[in-house]
């Protein structure tokens, strides 16, 4: 792994700051930078650095396993184009 580690962090609606059980559905989505625990993550750790979060409600996650991931990689290659992860 590099010194400096760029991440995608995954998160549910609740802890991507979305919504609560109201956004259980809510499909995958992209949000800059880090999000709720991310943002702790980063702090503690400076060589880290969250370009993005991706969040989805549980539900949605839950009922579409077959097209999740494919979606997933869509919003990374749409929304991190040049910073590409290290890790996700």
């Amino acid at each position: 792994m590099p010194a400096h580690i760029r991440a995608i962090h995954y998160l549910n609606q609740f802890f991507g700051g979305v919504g609560g059980e109201e956004q259980a559905n809510l499909a995958a989505q992209w949000l800059d930078g880090p999000k709720g625990p991310g943002q702790l993550i980063q702090s503690f750790d400076p060589s880290i650095d969250i370009v993005g979060t991706i969040v989805a409600g549980d539900n949605y996650m839950a009922e579409h396993l077959d097209a999740v991931g494919t979606e997933i990689i869509g919003l990374i290659e749409e929304h991190a184009s040049g910073r590409e992860p290290d890790l996700l």
